[in-house]
């Protein structure tokens, strides 16, 4: 009898834990969208842009007025390994065509 209130105990006790672990994960979780970047809901914004980091760890770029049509020509999109290869990369795309020549 000593073993199945024993087993009982152990039991509610792994899942007490279990929930306390969930729940804190799901803060967590909700906090990480305060933070710059962290999500397409809080970019960094710049010049337009929005930048925001993805599951793969990459930081994508996206103009807040993109057409994503395959037959609109709009290429001001794309990703980077970090915020500031984001910006160099919006900097060149937004520089007037007469500075490059």
């Amino acid at each position: 009898m000593e073993w199945a209130a024993l087993y009982i105990g152990l039991t509610i006790a792994t899942a007490l834990v279990a929930l306390w672990l969930a729940e804190a994960y799901i803060v967590r979780d909700d906090m990480s969208d305060t933070l710059p970047g962290s999500s397409w809901i809080n970019p960094i914004w710049y010049r337009g842009y929005r930048i925001f980091v993805t599951e793969t760890g990459y930081f994508d770029y996206v103009h807040d007025d993109y057409d994503g049509a395959p037959d609109s020509g709009d290429h001001r999109a794309g990703y980077a390994r970090t915020v500031d290869e984001a910006k160099a990369a919006i900097d060149e795309m937004e520089e007037p065509t007469d500075a490059k020549a």
